[in-house]
């Protein structure tokens, strides 16, 4: 665990050693077979995404090289940085909106100065989308930047702090919670949402992870597995849990524990990333912790999976399917079950490479929307995607199945499959995942099957031979009103 006694924040130390030697290894082998087992081949996972590109960041002379996004319901908001050629990055904060859960996007008001305090950016690490009309953004250097009119105009908070302002919470519009980071972390509460932000009486270091539930009542997770504080009014007395790790789960390792996402009913995950060995550059790998019960329980739910970095973000727990990521992470991690388990998960995307997670969210209809970076370099093409999950257990180094027809697309009754690849069967299976429908293929290699009981919207197919799959395609269902 790293130390909470730290003149400045290292919330991404053992991200930035990660990127870097991931960064080393792409250079020194643009041209070799490292290059294409990091961003070609699929790894043989269980489940995946399918993403498509909404907006492309910067391409060009001009754009956005995007930081950051958050959204509530269909209502999203992604943070950027202003890109120009003539400047190469330029000292100004932007936003794009989308009403429409990430498929289309509106540019905001973008002439905000980022601050600037040597040796930190001064740029946005985190937007809480608090209702259609509420957002708040904060980020290095005590940026604290609300909206309370959608975007339309932005005003930058008094936090009198140059330490980066690491989570935020609000219960309503009004009522909310912040931590900074620094020598002692910093607790801050508002009543007025956030024109005016008051010391909180109750301090801990390290206290990282805030939660606001509203009526004075407030939750506290303190980086490195230590307990979680809650209050139910206004810090005037305080309750706290056992640490959430002991140090016996894995022997010979290092575990930080530095995130937590807050449930509605006491349900709580917390996250980070462990390592073999006496340093964060022996190949972190997603650490989760799952509990029922407001910190007093925890259960380890951690995936030794290689290739992922650290976990350092993921949605909300208001809904059963629950997706992490991380900067430093080439994949996703899902949950079907509220935290409870996780499964590995790849990502498909139409055209663009999306390797390295900068923010995700997830929209009304269960999509997901992420905003992601090609390579770790400054620069480098990033973008805004939507994605939908579609289940499947794709054999390491595979890819879509090619030759296939699928007609007619879209459909209201009988479709057609036929392919000249050997394949027993194909399986259709629904946004969420579940199997809708099964087919057997002939001895031609053809199906067909009646979509006509399912619902309108768009279906994945996977083609199965014994025990392994392959991704088919996708299907549109229409029928009329």
């Amino acid at each position: 665990m790293l130390s909470d006694r730290l003149p400045v924040p290292v919330e991404n130390l053992f991200y930035f050693r990660y990127t870097m030697r991931l960064q080393r290894a792409i250079l020194n082998s643009l041209c070799g077979p490292l290059f294409l087992c990091l961003v070609a081949i699929h790894p043989g996972l269980r489940a995946q995404t399918y993403w498509h590109v909404t907006h492309p960041g910067a391409n060009g002379s001009t754009g956005y090289i995007f930081l950051t996004i958050g959204g509530s319901g269909q209502w999203i908001t992604a943070a950027a940085q202003v890109y120009d050629t003539n400047v190469h990055l330029a000292n100004r904060i932007a936003f794009v909106r989308s009403n429409d859960g990430g498929e289309t996007w509106t540019d905001q008001y973008a002439d905000i100065p980022r601050k600037v305090y040597e040796p930190i950016p001064g740029l946005i690490r985190n937007v809480l989308q608090i209702d259609s009309l509420n957002v708040v953004a904060i980020g290095d250097s005590g940026f604290v930047l609300r909206t309370f009119d959608g975007g339309t105009t932005w005003e930058e908070q008094d936090i009198p702090t140059a330490y980066r302002v690491l989570s935020v919470s609000f219960s309503d519009p009004l009522n909310g919670i912040l931590t900074v980071a620094g020598y002692y972390s910093t607790i801050w509460t508002t009543k007025d949402g956030g024109r005016h932000w008051d010391t909180a009486s109750f301090q801990r270091l390290a206290a990282w992870n805030a939660n606001s539930t509203g009526f004075g009542k407030y939750r506290i997770f303190r980086v490195g597995a230590s307990p979680m504080y809650s209050t139910n009014d206004n810090w005037a007395t305080v309750d706290s849990t056992p640490p959430e790790y002991d140090g016996s789960s894995y022997p010979g390792t290092q575990k930080d524990t530095r995130y937590c996402t807050f449930g509605k009913k006491g349900e709580l995950v917390a996250y980070g990333a462990f390592w073999l060995g006496d340093s964060v550059v022996h190949d972190p790998k997603p650490l989760m912790a799952w509990s029922s019960d407001n910190g007093m329980h925890w259960q380890d739910t951690t995936l030794n999976v290689w290739g992922y970095g650290p976990s350092r973000m993921m949605t909300d727990l208001d809904r059963d399917t629950v997706v992490a990521g991380g900067s430093g992470m080439l994949r996703l991690l899902t949950s079907f079950d509220r935290g409870r388990s996780w499964r590995a998960d790849t990502m498909l995307a139409d055209s663009n490479t999306l390797n390295f997670i900068l923010g995700i969210t997830m929209n009304a209809s269960g999509k997901l929307v992420g905003a992601f970076q090609e390579v770790p370099l400054p620069g480098a093409h990033n973008y805004l995607a939507v994605g939908t999950f579609a289940k499947s257990s794709v054999v390491e180094g595979s890819s879509k199945a090619t030759r296939t027809r699928i007609f007619p697309n879209p459909a209201t009754g009988i479709v057609n499959i036929t392919t000249p690849d050997l394949f027993r069967s194909v399986r259709v299976y629904d946004i969420l995942g579940r199997e809708v429908l099964r087919g057997v293929l002939d001895g031609k290699g053809s199906c067909s099957f009646d979509v006509s009981p399912l619902g309108t919207g768009v279906y994945s197919l996977v083609f199965e031979s014994g025990s392994t799959s392959w991704p088919a395609g996708k299907i549109a269902v229409i029928h009329g009103d």
